[in-house]
């Protein structure tokens, strides 16, 4: 009887291991299938552009034409809104759809391009304050013929 209740605890021990292994399993597997695989693939020129993005965010897709297309980027914001799918066309028709929900100015300068990042569509723009007025001249200056800088002479 006592080897009935050894193999009996033997069994639990294995129950007990087998189901912390599932669930560990089952964490790696749920954890793995959301945090998915980020690639981007740049193919072709300026003209004729073929990007492939899986899983990635802007900032690392606008980083990867920079080695192929001269591009320099350069953001206000956090590009950290991820796309995924392929992108073809001109450079300008892949910027469009790769920066849609962003503002930006794109500046070509023969074969470099930058791209400004400016903010999030729909954003609110930040007023600046306008700039304090120049001084004016006197009229006793403007009279005299003299500007605001300057000071008569002295006579010695």
């Amino acid at each position: 009887m006592i080897d009935g209740y050894g193999s009996r605890l033997q069994c639990r021990s294995l129950v007990i291991e087998l189901a912390t292994l599932t669930c560990l399993l089952a964490l790696v597997a749920a954890f793995g299938s959301t945090a998915g695989h980020a690639e981007v693939r740049v193919d072709g020129d300026a003209t004729a552009l073929r990007i492939a993005a899986s899983q990635s965010q802007v900032a690392d897709v606008l980083a990867a034409l920079g080695p192929t297309l001269q591009v320099r980027v350069s953001a206000s914001v956090a590009l950290d809104k991820r796309i995924h799918g392929s992108y073809t066309g001109s450079l300008g028709q892949v910027l469009s759809r790769v920066l849609e929900g962003y503002n930006y100015v794109v500046k070509r300068r023969g074969p470099e391009t930058e791209i400004i990042v400016i903010g999030v569509r729909g954003d609110r723009a930040v007023a600046v304050p306008p700039p304090p007025p120049a001084p004016a001249r006197s009229l006793a200056a403007e009279w005299r013929g003299l500007s605001a800088k300057s000071a008569p002479a002295r006579p010695q």
